[in-house]
């Protein structure tokens, strides 16, 4: 197999494992809230928080192939916040929550994502 090919299959199991780690933590924030409260989220949510976080992080990857490694973890957290804001949003939670999960999810996934470019392991050509 060649080292491009390489590198792309391992990019996008980095981008499952962010995408999970970041669920994780996540799932943990999101338990801390009372079931009764506005701001609780079905566990469906979680599954489906994998699977399309892991179908848009390959699209960022894709889409921002020739862009510094730093930028790539910027905009990949930036594009995956915002997408799974906009599901919150649509499915009829407040605005408050929305923007406040906005900047919490931003600021777990960027930094699993800078964790994991510390050695420059993840988002290679």
């Amino acid at each position: 197999m060649n080292k491009k090919r390489y590198n792309w299959f391992r990019n996008v199991f980095f981008i499952f494992i962010i995408i999970t780690l970041f669920t994780i933590v996540d799932f943990l924030i999101h338990s801390l809230i009372d079931k009764s409260f506005d701001w609780y989220v079905p566990s469906y949510y979680y599954i489906n928080k994998i699977i399309f976080g892991f179908i848009f992080g390959v699209f960022v990857l894709i889409t921002l192939n020739n862009i510094k490694i730093k930028y790539k973890s910027l905009y990949f957290s930036i594009f995956i916040s915002i997408i799974l804001q906009l599901r919150y949003l649509f499915t009829g939670y407040e605005k408050s929550f929305v923007i406040s999960y906005l900047f919490i999810h931003f600021t777990i996934l960027y930094s699993i994502t800078l964790l994991f470019n510390i050695n420059k392991k993840l988002f290679t050509k």
